[in-house]
């Protein structure tokens, strides 16, 4: 094993703590960063990138007693559990047979560790690695300042106890600020909200990366889902939520008179919120409906091989979200497969990107054409639009897609990364003592 970690503790190494998909069950149990991680660290692995994934221990997997590679530049070692606030102290155990690598890359969202302890404490980690001397890179992947706006969602309903979460967050978010090199987030927006509590150069923009894919026969998908070609499908992907407007999308299809009308609703339960009663009962009512007519279909987990099937099945993707926080999966999956996309208003902040401005210009299409309320009148409305007008839209996603490639986001990536200069007490002493 010495051998194996030796021939990666180099200067030129990255060593990145995150959420890391299991080569036997992929993303399954995991959140969405798992998905994110892979598809970024073997983007980068492809440019001749060497990195350490200090990754989640996944349950009942047999990776987690070893150490394994993702192509021969990725070492894999499942070093935290999820939910133990003994994983911050097993991470900064594991970055110590590391020494020689100087630039890190957290990539977070609040639930990566599971509960509120581990990150009340991950600024002390940050600290630490600090003081080893590395510098930090630091991905946030939610920024939002107020958490009265998804109160439903977390189910957290005490004024008091929102207005104090809100001050932890901000003490988070300056604290964070504060240690890492380089912030990292994915839109805009995002950056403009972070800048009251970290200095805006610190603040890097890099858009959730979207990866071409093959698309696959829309007739053989439709046979194999039930579809006909007379079906308009529109698809809602990923977890089902409160705050992705879930639970509305479904009883606005159910109520729909417009004829032809197919909703996919393509995905299962949150892995954040599965075990809560809350959310079993959210559940279990978008369950309900969708059992009640026939012009839904809920699908469940969909494993990745069967993504593209259902994506090329779609006329149409929609994101009907309650609250813009982060930035989508859906959306970078839409794109991936050039599948027009329909915006709720919540996500106008969205167009404050250059490049969406841009991709929407040269496809001869203006914001108001993209985005509808969350009322089920305009929705039918929007969805007419972008059904006679399905070349545009289409235009649209392949433009963006096309500006967010998955190669030229991993080489701003490596570029920010290997920017950042090694920081911290214990180099700046060994500098000194060598002096002597």
């Amino acid at each position: 094993m010495k051998n194996i970690l030796s021939k990666f503790n180099k200067p030129e190494a990255i060593l990145v703590v995150t959420s890391f998909p299991s080569t036997t069950n992929g993303t399954r149990e995991l959140t969405a960063v798992a998905w994110h991680s892979k598809r970024t660290l073997m983007a980068l692995a492809k440019k001749g990138t060497r990195m350490v994934v200090l990754a989640e221990k996944i349950p009942a997997s047999a990776e987690n007693e070893t150490i394994t590679h993702c192509g021969k530049n990725i070492l894999v070692i499942r070093a935290w559990e999820k939910g133990s606030i003994k994983s911050l102290f097993q991470i900064a155990k594991w970055s110590l047979s590391f020494s020689a690598i100087h630039n890190t890359l957290f990539q977070f969202e609040f639930n990566i560790f599971g509960g509120i302890l581990p990150v009340f404490f991950l600024p002390f980690l940050l600290i630490f690695f600090r003081l080893i001397g590395k510098s930090i890179t630091f991905e946030l992947h939610q920024v939002l300042s107020d958490l009265s706006a998804i109160a439903t969602h977390i189910n957290v309903k005490n004024n008091g106890i929102l207005k104090a979460f809100n001050v932890g967050l901000a003490f988070f978010y300056f604290a964070i600020g504060t240690l890492a090199s380089s912030i990292i987030v994915f839109e805009s927006r995002l950056k403009t909200r972070l800048a009251p509590y970290v200095k805006s150069k610190k603040i890097h923009v890099i858009p959730l990366a979207v990866s071409p894919r093959k698309i696959t026969s829309k007739e053989n998908a439709r046979h194999a889902l039930g579809f006909s070609k007379k079906d308009l499908v529109i698809m809602s992907f990923g977890f089902v939520n409160w705050y992705k407007g879930s639970d509305w999308i479904t009883k606005t299809v159910s109520n729909m008179r417009m004829k032809n009308v197919r909703l996919v609703m393509a995905g299962g339960e949150s892995t954040t919120f599965k075990d809560k009663r809350f959310y079993q009962k959210f559940y279990r009512d978008v369950e309900r409906i969708a059992e009640k007519n026939n012009r839904i279909t809920l699908t469940g987990f969909i494993p990745d091989r069967q993504i593209g099937r259902y994506f090329a099945a779609a006329d149409i993707c929609v994101l009907p979200y309650r609250v813009f926080m982060s930035a989508s999966g859906p959306l970078a999956q839409a794109l991936s497969y050039q599948k027009p996309i329909l915006f709720s208003e919540n996500l106008n902040d969205y167009f404050q990107s250059d490049d969406m401005r841009r991709a929407l210009k040269k496809s001869n299409l203006v914001a108001t054409d993209v985005i509808f309320k969350l009322n089920s009148r305009h929705f039918t409305q929007k969805i007419r639009h972008a059904k006679e007008n399905i070349e545009d839209f289409t235009e649209f996603s392949k433009l963006l897609g096309n500006t967010r490639n998955i190669d030229e986001i991993a080489s701003r990536y490596n570029r920010l990364l290997f920017s950042n200069t090694p920081q911290g007490l214990l180099p700046t002493f060994r500098v000194l003592m060598n002096e002597k």
